[in-house]
């Protein structure tokens, strides 16, 4: 073998393109440097802070379910964090700024107190209706009765507010028509009725002999006879004058569209005389001693004879002299009387008070006046109090003293109220002040219930309260299908007796039908079932539970509310209701007591508390206005919910120690046998 036979064989290997491998690096910052990885701890730190923050936001948060009228209204609240779904909040205690809107409402901007209710309510207040008014003839002037609102004159369209108004159409020379409605509001257009308003004058045909008399009509100029007068009812004085004859003068009262036809006048030519008038007027004139009249006056004298004229009028000194006839056919003669005087010191409290006499403003403070031995109208006035008229007559040469103490706003109102009064159906009323009601009982009382608890009321105002329940007589007046039914063999329905069976809703309608036959306002508003009380109401009403309770348990003498309608002990000393008198699931009950009805009473039957109010205890139980709460609370309306309404006194069927007391309560909504109920009514 040879060299080159023994060499290694080489094989050619092809060649192939560079790639270079690129080298990862660390990841560089938005400088250019390189990052940091962020480590495991404080990964899980912050993850721990966001689970710690969740379960303080769902631990301390609360859910609040808002309660808007409308429903359809929306809502922007001011605040982070919280969780919204529809009306339903989830969010932490405080106060947030809220914004409620709705088409047809004002918007309404509130706080929303997070912590008080877990139930806010509130409520967006209608927009005006576009009400068309008119008016037969046109041209009325329309404004609300109230005074707070004028919109102008028929025909025209005015924003009226929404809910019931009552409007006045006011015309010269027709009647006042006043339109009760109900506006809906919400900006939308809205035609009432054409109000027809009634003229309030008469047509009036006067005529005299001879005819082209001037005719006046409290003292103006109306034409001349013979003619048919357009006159504005009330009382008119007439005059028909014609030159050289006598004035005729009468007084007539006018009618509203009443045609008036007078018969034809016949006027007496005028002698040689007098036209005597005086100043002051209406002095009494005696001629020769003969009564004549007063001035102004027109004296027929006898030709060339003289004549003794004397003038007199209380509190001038008289006046006398010789009259004659002059040659011309009219003499004119003025005579002022003197007047007599005497002297009134007025002594005002407050001093700075002002005095007016006869409408006309004297000064302020304590002055002596000198006035006329007349009756005089001195009036004292200062704002923030009642005007206070005195009506005397000062006697000359002696000076008259008085002091006058004007009366607040406030006291005169209390001193003008009517302490009791009837309405046309025949109930009786009693005025009871305002006052501090002590309610429900002490823990320890016998027959305690927890819905009892003892608390003070303050009632600021005062109120009219029934003497007695309302009876059947007077409750089918509104109903006449109602009947109260029978227990056993025992009749409820007697006319007298007090109306049982009637549900809590029938008896605020009832209150509605009694306020518009009386003419008040309603008291309350009644979409279907839906009630909700008016304030300012002069209307008939139930009685508040802290009414009722003020009302019931007014002592007769001493300072101390009484726990049962008889008094502070347990037992009656004599009949003074109609309880139960069976025997009772208590040790203490009436078993020896007899008041002669097996069920309801006639209405008074029984003596009357320190008020005068009859059956406060016994007779039947009553509905009140307030909502149903077991844990009831110190506003003088009640709970603003509830779904049931407080009953208030016991029955004819009771007669268990906890059902005979004065705080004995319970709850209904539909009428029973021994559920009746008295009316109030606020003052105005």
């Amino acid at each position: 073998m040879s060299d080159e036979d023994s060499r290694p064989e080489f094989k050619v290997i092809p060649a192939t393109d560079f790639e270079p491998t690129r080298q990862t690096l660390p990841a560089e910052s938005a400088s250019g440097e390189p990052g940091k990885r962020l480590g495991y701890w404080p990964v899980m730190l912050i993850a721990a802070l966001g689970c710690l923050l969740v379960v303080w936001f769902a631990l301390s948060g609360r859910l609040v379910q808002l309660s808007v009228i409308p429903d359809e209204a929306s809502f922007d609240l001011d605040a982070f964090p919280y969780l919204r779904a529809g009306k339903s909040l989830f969010i932490r205690p405080g106060q947030y700024s809220i914004r409620l809107t709705a088409e047809g409402y004002f918007p309404l901007d509130t706080q929303l107190t997070v912590g008080d209710s877990s139930s806010p309510a509130f409520e967006l207040k209608k927009l005006p209706g576009q009400v068309r008014l008119a008016s037969s003839p046109a041209g009325a002037s329309v404004q609300l009765a109230d005074g707070e609102a004028e919109f102008g004159q028929t025909p025209l369209t005015a924003k009226v507010p929404a809910g019931e108004q009552l409007l006045v159409f006011v015309l010269p020379r027709y009647k006042p028509q006043t339109l009760a409605v109900e506006i809906t509001g919400m900006n939308q257009p809205q035609a009432l009725p054409r109000v027809t308003l009634s003229p309030n004058w008469a047509e009036v045909h006067i005529d005299s002999r001879p005819t082209g008399a001037s005719v006046w009509i409290n003292e103006e100029l109306q034409g001349s006879t013979p003619s048919v007068f357009s006159i504005e009812a009330g009382e008119i004085r007439l005059e028909v004058v014609q030159e050289k004859y006598q004035i005729f003068s009468t007084r007539l009262e006018v009618q509203a569209e009443q045609t008036l036809r007078l018969p034809v006048i016949t006027l007496n030519p005028l002698s040689r005389g007098v036209s005597l008038k005086s100043t002051p007027t209406e002095a009494d004139v005696l001629l020769d001693g003969r009564y004549l009249g007063t001035t102004p006056l027109l004296l027929e004298l006898a030709d060339q004879k003289s004549h003794l004229l004397s003038l007199q009028k209380k509190g001038y000194s008289p006046y006398e002299r010789t009259l004659k006839a002059d040659e011309s056919l009219t003499t004119d003669l003025t005579i002022r009387l003197t007047p007599l005087l005497g002297q009134v010191v007025v002594r005002p409290i407050p001093v700075d008070s002002e005095i007016w006499v006869n409408g006309k403003l004297q000064g302020r403070g304590a002055m002596t006046l000198s006035l006329p031995a007349v009756e005089q109208q001195i009036t004292v006035k200062r704002s923030g109090y009642s005007d206070h008229l005195v009506s005397l007559v000062p006697q000359p040469g002696i000076a008259r003293d008085f002091e006058v103490r004007l009366l607040t706003l406030d006291e005169a109102r209390k001193s003008s109220q009517a302490l009791s009064y009837q309405n046309r159906q025949g109930q009786s009323f009693r005025l009871v002040r305002a006052g501090v009601v002590k309610m429900g009982s002490l823990r320890n009382e016998h027959g305690f219930v927890r819905d009892q608890v003892r608390r003070e009321v303050t009632l600021e105002y005062d109120y009219y309260l029934s003497l007695t329940e309302v009876t059947n007589r007077q409750y089918r007046a509104f109903m006449p299908a109602h009947s109260s039914g029978t227990l056993g063999r025992v009749d409820l329905n007697p006319d007298r007796h007090p109306v049982v069976k009637v549900s809590w809703l029938n008896a605020v309608r009832y209150c509605n039908w009694l306020s518009q036959q009386e003419g008040l306002s309603s008291a309350y508003l009644i979409v279907d079932e839906d009630v909700q009380r008016i304030p300012q109401s002069d209307g008939y009403r139930l009685p508040t539970e802290a009414e009722w309770a003020w009302a019931a348990r007014q002592p007769e003498r001493q300072n101390t509310p009484l726990k049962f309608p008889w008094g502070q002990s347990r037992l009656p000393n004599r009949t003074i209701g109609n309880f139960g008198n069976q025997t009772g699931a208590l040790a203490y009950n009436l078993r020896n007591y007899s008041d002669g009805y097996a069920g309801t009473a006639p209405v008074g039957s029984f003596s009357a508390n320190a008020l005068g109010l009859f059956d406060i205890g016994g007779n039947v139980s009553e509905w009140v206005e307030d909502r149903y709460s077991p844990s009831p609370s110190n506003s003088p309306a009640g709970p603003e919910t509830g779904e049931y309404r407080v009953v208030r006194g016991s029955s004819w069927r009771d007669n268990r120690v906890e059902q005979l007391r004065l705080a004995w309560r319970r709850y209904a909504l539909e009428g029973s046998d021994d559920i009746g109920f008295r009316l109030a009514r606020t003052v105005q």
